[in-house]
């Protein structure tokens, strides 16, 4: 759903950037803490349906991107890793041995909508 913004930063919507990503699961060694409250409040899980979340500092919260064809919204915030341009963590809710399996790797992002 658009919310009118059509920039942020220098990027555009429908534009596309190349990336880096991580995953993470909720738990205290991946997020020094267990509580599963992700910075923008929405509450995560082991074992919830994929709710396609992401993790960065470079991108307003309710921002959404396409991450090689898939949809996930900016929920949260990271170590200042997260802060580079394309840089993302993806929640994993399978718990931290699938986050682990996730790895990391190389990917394609456009942009979707800046923020909420």
């Amino acid at each position: 759903r658009s919310n009118g913004k059509t920039s942020y930063k220098g990027y555009t919507l429908g534009q596309s950037i190349g990336g880096k990503y991580t995953h993470y699961c909720m738990c205290a060694k991946c997020c020094g803490k267990a509580n599963g409250i992700t910075a923008s409040g929405k509450k995560v899980y082991t074992g919830m349906p994929d709710p396609h979340y992401i993790a960065c500092n470079w991108l307003p919260m309710g921002s959404v991107i396409s991450v090689d064809g898939v949809n996930y919204t900016v929920v949260d915030r990271g170590g200042g890793g997260l802060s580079s341009a394309g840089r993302i963590d993806i929640f994993t809710p399978g718990g931290h041995q699938a986050a682990l399996r996730g790895g990391t790797g190389r990917c394609t992002i456009t942009f979707v909508r800046f923020g909420w």
